[in-house]
């Protein structure tokens, strides 16, 4: 899976960030995510290449997806860390035989 195209756009009171989500190991077609808000929160709103990877992760691993990737930022160390525990825990509790993405 590839996370691309990141971008904020604001329509009338409505404040968006949207990623382009490819898959790549699987028959599901290109998609567009995204986190919207109202103007009186759009503040807190920012295009995090982490949000998306966050967001797509457990999808990407029910789907069969091999790795996810994003090449406008570098994957801080924790969230990495924290998406292969959180990976880990779904395998053991659900006994899932899907292998853990690659990040």
């Amino acid at each position: 899976m590839r996370i691309e195209n990141l971008r904020s756009d604001k329509n009338g009171n409505l404040a968006r960030v949207t990623a382009t989500v490819i898959w790549e190991d699987c028959d599901r077609p290109t998609q567009e995510i995204y986190f919207e808000t109202t103007e009186a929160f759009a503040q807190g709103l920012s295009c995090n290449p982490h949000t998306f990877v966050s967001a797509c992760i457990m999808p990407a691993m029910h789907h069969g997806e091999s790795r996810i990737s994003i090449r406008c930022a570098e994957i801080c160390p924790e969230l990495r860390n924290g998406l292969i525990t959180a990976m880990s825990w779904i395998r053991q509790w659900y006994g899932s035989e899907r292998k853990l993405v690659q990040i």
